[in-house]
């Protein structure tokens, strides 16, 4: 981590401002230029993976041509001796994230968040037209810039995981299979499907925008089982016109449309769907009196572009560089972290096999007196299922699991290490109270490469000569929703 006077190429750090999943943001200035600006720093984990680099790179050219002033610019690169970071205009300002947390939580006015939407539209329209698809729009990844005095105008941020549409031809990924944040992910996301458009842009932009008229989110961002109820659509979120009163009818079909599950049910791009924030709306001025600053005309990504790479040799230092390795505290606490989040997503992984199956359990139950939610673009109102009597849940603890499975049952218990605990590794998080609201069957073991083979028809594994009973590996976390879907689908 760099401490404030630090230098990164010819830039001196100021101070640090925020981390994310690759990387730290830190505040800097140019030494001649004295130009402040944001630096986002690649993490040593990454940096020293080809790969990583790759889609980092991929991440600096996409915002260094996408020049609006609703969207954060990318000024320049760095890679040298070992470190790799991107340089951006520095947006003096919250993101929308911690304005809603700790600024104005609970329901915006509809015309604070309307003037607000609309202007992210016009930055995302621009996008579409050059043929990005951020993917992971959320308020953590908008910030809003108050320079000037201004209220905060919103600009969008972090293309990590954005993807290039060249014409009609193949695409080709930001980021792996990572494909964005529940549940402004859209359900094809979620799926991990590979038709990811611009419509999905349009979901994340729909359900920020039923938050701020909410004040809140449909579901937890960690209620997976609630996620993927809305998901599969049997949870319905409530219309627009349930939140206010005062969203005009027009405006709560486009913006119904956008939650619709079916990417073809959403409005046919986000120009059309701005034209619905153009229809005059209550304390909020016209477009066509207000326009937007007409963006900079810059040439759509080239595949010919290349940025610098890397360079070989050297001891991965720089004369006046802070670097991690001369922080052995934080370097330990990183390392840490990264073994903790792998058990973490061991056991994630094995809880969502059995949560899915159970849920599929209820699911069958519940199919003959209850039809998917459908949302209807065409009218006011979303149809609803007919009301039923709910079905009676099904009692686990005295069913009898099934082959492989065994019975979690509901309770709490104490998680993490005791202070001077002699069997702690001594990087285990402090014991904290954990509670399973209600039961459900755990895999009582890894799944092996030939359970996965017979559910999916593939072998993602490494080691695929081991054999069928050798558990399966080279699984991302979309590639183990699959399986438990079609595992749910299959009993």
């Amino acid at each position: 981590m760099f401490e404030p006077g630090s230098q990164l190429g010819p830039y001196v750090i100021e101070g640090f401002v925020a981390s994310g999943g690759m990387g730290i943001v830190y505040r800097a200035h140019h030494r001649v230029l004295r130009k402040t600006v944001a630096i986002k720093v690649l993490g040593d984990t990454f940096a020293a993976s080809p790969k990583a680099v790759e889609r980092f790179e991929q991440e600096a050219m996409l915002q260094a041509h996408l020049q609006h002033p609703g969207l954060v610019g990318v000024t320049d690169f760095i890679a040298s001796n070992g470190r790799v970071a991107l340089v951006m205009e520095f947006v003096p300002g919250p993101s929308l994230e911690e304005v809603i947390e700790e600024d104005q939580p609970g329901p915006w006015p509809a015309a604070q968040w309307m003037a607000l939407m609309r202007q992210l539209l016009s930055a995302v329209v621009y996008a579409h037209d050059k043929g990005v698809i951020h993917r992971d729009l959320k308020p953590a990844n908008v910030l809003l810039d108050r320079s000037g005095g201004r209220p905060g105008v919103p600009r969008i941020t972090d293309f990590g995981i954005a993807k290039i549409v060249s014409g009609t031809g193949p695409a080709r990924t930001g980021i792996g299979t990572r494909m964005g944040t529940v549940p402004y992910m859209a359900p094809e996301q979620f799926r991990g499907d590979p038709g990811v458009g611009p419509s999905s842009d349009l979901y994340a932009l729909g359900m920020m925008a039923w938050r701020l008229a909410a004040g809140q989110l449909p579901v937890s961002p960690d209620d997976l089982l609630a996620a993927s109820e809305i998901y599969s659509g049997r949870r319905l979120i409530p219309s627009f016109g349930e939140l206010a009163g005062d969203i005009p009818p027009p405006l709560v079909r486009a913006l119904d449309a956008c939650l619709e599950l079916a990417p073809a049910r959403r409005p046919a791009s986000a120009a059309a769907l701005l034209e619905a924030f153009e229809l005059p709306l209550p304390g909020l001025p016209s477009l066509s009196t207000s326009p937007p600053p007409a963006p900079l005309s810059v040439a759509p990504p080239d595949a010919s572009i290349r940025v610098p790479t890397v360079p070989a040799g050297g001891d991965g230092r720089d004369p006046g560089m802070h670097t991690l390795a001369a922080h052995p505290a934080m370097k330990e606490a990183m390392t840490a972290r990264t073994r903790r989040g792998r058990a973490f997503a061991f056991f994630l992984l094995l809880l969502c096999i059995g949560g899915f199956w159970v849920w599929a359990q209820l699911s069958s139950r519940r199919a003959s007196t209850s039809a998917p939610p459908v949302y209807q673009a065409g009218a006011v109102e979303r149809t609803r299922p007919a009301p039923t009597e709910a079905p009676a849940l099904v009692d686990l603890e005295a069913a009898s699991a099934p082959s492989g499975f065994v019975l979690i049952p509901s309770g709490s218990f104490t998680m993490g290490a005791s202070p001077g605990d002699s069997e702690s590794s001594g990087d285990e998080s402090p014991t904290r109270q954990v509670t399973i609201s209600r039961s459900f069957w755990l895999q009582s073991r890894e799944v092996t490469q030939g359970e996965y083979s017979a559910v999916m028809g593939t072998n993602p594994s490494h080691f695929s000569s081991c054999g069928a009973s050798c558990p399966v590996e080279q699984v991302s976390w979309e590639d183990a929703v699959r399986y438990a879907n079609a595992l749910s689908t299959k009993e």
